[in-house]
């Protein structure tokens, strides 16, 4: 159904009557706003007065600014990313102050958000820093204190993709930001929720039975310092807790946030690559477990590959369980792990590419086939048979004809074909760094001989 124009009109002059209400009401000089039209800029114009600087941003965002409080030195527009950038001078106390509109890119993981944020936010000689807007991660009070923390509902488009019927409502906590203060330490910004009539503050005070939300936790945002330097897991903050699974698991990718849901239940969160044997006995332990949710989640950015993780959300309370569950899956996968990380790392550096590189596409198709296949093994495969996988791999023909010209009769001869085009291909005596690899698992796996004991007269 097609919404009137004139409806969409009384809506914007409302809206922007209401923020209007609120600017005076709480005496705020800086209005962002995201997934806006342009032409909600009148009415803005008409209700905030000639005192007002507004910004458009053909992306969806608008700014606007007091200017009898704020004088703007310097702005800027990041299309790719949706930012709006402003720095300015408060009139009233002298500080520089950077000021960034974000409509963020949506990400179900929010380390890459954050490490952005984070780059902003610091990456300046301002004396204060603040990000807001729609970030499209989500965002959830440090507290423990349950409430309604809502700030929006997924487009229904995107709920009937999930299989869902379109009438069904999933909340969402998206909306927030941080700031840096003059010493440089980055806090969350707190949230609150507005009448646009009277520009009052609403606070629900529904019990959780009674708003009836949608039950998902997700990973949120973990940049404030509360996270940096609180334990909360033992003795360990989360990103200390993050390193120590990640060295004892072998596992680079592995991520752990806090999570919650839409009435601020919290839960630890931790992601594992999907193919990972760590994942399939985490599974196998908590599938029945009561309060924990398992999921596999589509990363959505670039950084992430566009892969399937699986996902396991602990409630606080639960955190021991899980702890045992990551130790039964320590003690079932270590070994291949520690192999396939090590595979990982030459399929990496394989895929840094230069003009003087000859193409390693085939190599690194085939060492990732070799890498899931070692995933993909029993628990607690020893490291003699982990041995026997990859020479049988290694004796394989692989089946591209882009190598038939350097008379490549197996998986070890490809792994031999050297990159750099001033050199040939095949250099009799000369191993790259892919059969070094390779030789350097196999030995490692291998037994030990005892060494000699020397004998005494």
């Amino acid at each position: 159904m097609e919404i009137p124009p004139e409806h969409t009109a009384m809506r914007y002059q409302k809206m922007a009557k209401g923020l209007t209400e609120s600017t005076k009401k709480h005496e705020v000089d800086v209005i962002l706003l995201q997934e806006a039209h342009e032409s909600m800029v009148p009415y803005l114009q008409d209700y905030l007065g000639e005192h007002w600087e507004i910004v458009t941003d053909e992306y969806g965002v608008i700014s606007a600014y007091n200017t009898k409080r704020l004088t703007a030195l310097k702005t800027s527009t990041n299309h790719r990313e949706r930012i709006r950038s402003f720095t300015f001078k408060d009139n009233d106390s002298g500080l520089t102050v950077d000021v960034h509109n974000i409509w963020g890119l949506f990400s179900p993981f929010p380390q890459h958000m954050e490490r952005r944020y984070r780059t902003l936010l610091t990456q300046t000689s301002s004396d204060v820093s603040v990000i807001m807007g729609d970030t499209n991660s989500r965002l959830a009070p440090l507290d423990d204190q349950k409430r309604n923390i809502v700030t929006g509902v997924i487009p229904p488009i995107i709920v009937k993709m999930m299989g869902l019927s379109a009438d069904v409502q999933i909340t969402d906590y998206p909306d927030g930001g941080f700031y840096r203060n003059e010493s440089g330490t980055i806090h969350q910004l707190e949230t609150q929720t507005l009448d646009f009539d009277s520009g009052d503050i609403i606070v629900d005070e529904r019990s959780e039975q009674e708003t009836d939300f949608w039950p998902e936790y997700r990973m949120v945002m973990c940049l404030d310092e509360y996270y940096q330097t609180t334990p909360l897991i033992g003795e360990e903050t989360l990103f200390d807790y993050e390193n120590t699974l990640k060295e004892k698991m072998a596992i680079d990718d592995l991520v752990v946030r806090m999570a919650s849901d839409s009435y601020n239940n919290k839960a630890l969160a931790i992601r594992f690559p999907k193919q990972s044997a760590a994942a399939k006995v985490i599974q196998r332990e908590l599938q029945t477990a009561e309060g924990f949710q398992l999921r596999q989640v589509d990363a959505t950015v670039a950084e992430d590959q566009a892969q399937t993780y699986f996902c396991v959300f602990a409630p606080m309370d639960k955190i021991e369980r899980l702890n045992q569950a990551i130790e039964t899956a320590i003690s079932e996968t270590l070994l291949k792990n520690q192999v396939a990380q090590r595979i990982n790392s030459e399929i990496t550096r394989l895929s840094k590419t230069h003009w003087y590189f000859r193409d390693a596409s085939e190599k690194i198709k085939h060492l990732i086939d070799l890498r899931d296949r070692i995933l993909d093994a029993r628990p607690n495969t020893t490291a003699a048979e982990l041995v026997e996988m990859i020479e049988t791999w290694e004796e394989e023909i692989p089946s591209s004809p882009q190598v038939q010209d350097y008379n490549v009769r197996n998986k070890a001869d490809l792994m031999g074909l050297h990159r750099n085009i001033f050199f040939s291909a095949r250099r009799e005596g000369v191993q790259t760094e892919a059969q070094k690899t390779l030789q350097w698992l196999k030995e490692a796996l291998s037994p030990k001989e005892p060494a000699a004991k020397s004998k005494h007269h």
